[in-house]
């Protein structure tokens, strides 16, 4: 007989520890993704937070300068 066709053992017990350890590996896996996606959600939000404020401080300034222009023709004419 070879060693692995042992008539009376079952392959369950085998199996259902690798079954834990898969699931087991597969949970700590997810958790350390789900836990660098939380940690670069941060700066990326800080990011787009100052850009916005970047990009309204720009129109302000392109608005004034507009005025500016516009109040200097008004004047010239």
């Amino acid at each position: 007989m070879t060693r692995g066709s042992s008539p009376g053992r079952s392959p369950t017990p085998g199996l259902l520890i690798g079954l834990i350890l898969t699931l087991a590996a597969v949970v700590v896996y997810s958790r350390s993704v789900n836990r660098e996606m939380t940690r670069l959600r941060a700066p990326q939000t800080e990011l787009a937070d100052r850009n916005r404020k970047d990009s309204m401080q720009l129109l302000r300034l392109q608005n004034n300068l507009n005025l500016e222009s516009r109040a200097m023709r008004d004047r010239r004419d």
